[in-house]
């Protein structure tokens, strides 16, 4: 959210990254980003803020996981691949949807992350962000990371 953004009406953060007026807006403005472009694999967040990103990385061919809700799986993220699933991408990422059609996957079955979009319920001037207070997100990454995913560069 900019400074002008707003929950959508009904939509407080009690618990939850809140859905928010422009949040389309907020994707496309992501994707004419150099690092969104030059990204095949990203992470998202299951939230419906994010649904906007992960359709439009679907479209664009690009591999999606997202985090089984609270990670609490054995196999902590949905892989979704556009190449292997067959549908629209918005109801594809779609977090009712991608529990039902996309596999869920081990960390050491994951490929390298090359950009993380993290939902934030605020963020500072300063790139500090506050979350829904669960740390979820916060695991995500360190799982990623302690696996070499994510914060790496990959050597050929």
């Amino acid at each position: 959210m900019g400074p002008t953004a707003a929950p959508r009406r009904g939509q407080y953060p009690h618990g939850r990254i809140p859905d928010f007026v422009g949040a389309a807006a907020t994707a496309q403005r992501l994707a004419a980003l150099p690092a969104w472009r030059q990204a095949h694999v990203i992470k998202a967040n299951p939230d419906q803020a994010q649904l906007p990103v992960r359709a439009r990385a679907l479209r664009k061919g690009k591999l999606v996981y997202m985090a089984v809700p609270k990670l609490a799986d054995p196999l902590p993220f949905f892989r979704l691949d556009p190449a292997e699933l067959d549908g629209e991408p918005e109801a594809l990422a779609a977090h009712r949807t991608v529990t039902t059609v996309a596999p869920e996957v081990a960390v050491s079955d994951m490929q390298a992350i090359e950009l993380v979009v993290c939902g934030s319920v605020a963020v500072n001037l300063a790139g500090v962000r506050i979350g829904k207070g669960a740390g979820y997100s916060d695991i995500e990454v360190g799982l990623l990371s302690q696996a070499r995913l994510i914060g790496h560069r990959q050597r050929s």
